[in-house]
């Protein structure tokens, strides 16, 4: 997490004299040198150790809790810890617990910070920690930030820089008239609050969360999950503006037939609004649900490959906007290389993601025909599908559609780059 334009305000203050600049450090120290650990221990879980009094025992048994992995010999390989609430923290004796902070800082000082945790974890600290400095300095400042998702053994100077990347993303955002203040999570790249004509990133983790009550509840079911999944795909490859009336009613009703047939109208009623103009970010609340499921396997790339996957999809990208490819080409393709990736990780067939993939060939052909700087995007795509067809391999399909994520991500960065120079 980074503030934005840290040296715009600096440089506003120094009209105001030295004074003012020091306070402004002085406040900044405070916050990111010392506030943040307070935040992060706030978040600790307790662990209820074998001798800890029955009042202790008793308080903790109902409170939400979270399995931690130990890689200490001295400790057990795995142990259940609760989050405390304030009213029961004042009561606990610290001889009967351990505390255990889910986010561990690693590092916060100047005007930005990197912290590592759960994913969900993670993502609500950094929720915490956005609504905090906006308090703290009321509302002057704003923060970005970028998330990275990996498995617990992938080394961490690889997340830093993955991190930093997406970080990189966010601080680019500009759109509805909004520059910066934003987030990069699950591939979307989104400012922190919404506007009249779409959510913000912090409604669409809101719906996320909604959408996980309501699996665990049985009201919502993972097909209708899949249903939107595909609506929003099919919204992201037009090249119309989805903002256009007509095709605000044509989803619209879509999400409210999606709805009708799978949940009762309470629900109903709660969903019909949020989900078509969170369309074309959906992959963000799903995402959220489905791992909160266990439901969304996560990749696991080996070093070597996501540096690969980084620097080949970087060339890439920077290449299509050189040639001129614009977004809206590009997000008709990535549309239909999406449904792909739904079919083999959702739907789990592989032989029907292949299927995909080898129909978007002929429609990559006919896209250079028409247009010649297509060209480019139909010879590089189809030489990468081509060993993806070949090789029945789930890891090369899966290195695929991170490639393609990829190339999308580093295209909409030189695209923006390129508009503001």
């Amino acid at each position: 997490m980074d503030i934005d334009d840290l040296g715009k305000t600096i440089a506003a203050c120094m009209d105001d004299g030295v004074s003012r600049l020091a306070a402004i450090s002085r406040m900044l120290s405070v916050f990111f040198g010392g506030y943040v650990n307070e935040c992060a221990n706030e978040q600790s879980y307790a662990f209820l150790l074998s001798d800890a009094c029955e009042d202790c025992h008793d308080q903790l048994h109902d409170m939400e809790s979270r399995t931690v992995e130990h890689r200490r010999s001295s400790k057990p390989d795995s142990a259940v810890y609760n989050r405390p609430t304030d009213e029961a923290e004042k009561s606990l004796h610290d001889d009967c617990i351990e505390r255990i902070s889910p986010i561990y800082i690693g590092f916060s000082g100047g005007d930005d910070m990197f912290f590592v945790g759960p994913w969900d974890e993670a993502v609500e600290f950094g929720r915490h920690i956005r609504r905090e400095l906006r308090a703290y300095c009321s509302g002057m400042l704003t923060i970005s930030a970028g998330y990275f998702l990996s498995r617990e053994k992938y080394p961490i100077g690889r997340a830093v820089e993955h991190a930093e990347e997406r970080l990189e993303m966010a601080k680019a955002y500009s759109d509805d008239g909004i520059t910066k203040n934003a987030a990069w999570l699950f591939g979307k790249t989104r400012a922190w609050e919404s506007t009249d004509t779409s959510p913000g990133m912090t409604e669409l983790i809101d719906l996320g969360i909604e959408f996980e009550e309501l699996l665990e509840t049985g009201e919502l079911s993972q097909s209708s999950l899949h249903a939107f999944l595909e609506l929003g795909t099919e919204t992201d490859s037009e090249t119309i503006d989805p903002n256009d009336a007509a095709v605000g009613v044509q989803k619209e009703w879509k999400v409210k037939y999606i709805l009708s047939r799978n949940v009762d109208e309470e629900i109903m009623s709660e969903l019909e609004e949020k989900i078509p103009k969170a369309l074309l970010w959906i992959t963000v609340p799903i995402s959220w649900a489905s791992l909160q499921r266990g439901e969304l396997a996560m990749t696991t790339l080996t070093s070597e490959q996501a540096q690969k996957v980084n620097n080949t999809g970087d060339r890439i990208g920077e290449m299509f906007v050189e040639q001129g490819v614009s977004t809206s080409q590009l997000r008709k393709v990535y549309g239909e290389i999406k449904q792909a990736e739904n079919e083999f990780k959702f739907e789990d067939s592989p032989e029907q993601a292949k299927r995909t993939l080898l129909l978007l060939k002929p429609h990559l052909a006919y896209a250079a025909a028409r247009k010649e700087n297509m060209s480019v995007v139909n010879k590089k795509i189809s030489n990468l599908i081509d060993p993806v067809i070949k090789n029945n391999s789930s890891e090369e399909m899966e290195l695929f559609f991170r490639l393609m994520e990829a190339i999308v991500a580093y295209h909409a960065y030189y695209d923006n780059k390129k508009g503001d120079s």
